[in-house]
């Protein structure tokens, strides 16, 4: 069994260009687009993908 730490909350800010062109993709499902990275952060994570850090360091 892994052990986890307690999930942190994730906090996203978006500015610029960035935010413009996912207000945009964003605005028909009615999300903002903060939200929107954070639903894209925590689908990844739980979808069991490792990350480089996680791959470096299992050895």
């Amino acid at each position: 069994m892994q052990h986890r730490e307690k999930e942190k909350p994730i906090r996203v800010q978006v500015y610029g260009d960035v935010k413009h062109s996912l207000s945009r993709l964003t605005k028909d499902a009615g999300v903002s687009p903060s939200a929107y990275v954070k639903n894209l952060i925590k689908a990844a994570s739980t979808a069991g993908g490792t990350t480089t850090y996680d791959n470096e360091h299992k050895q």
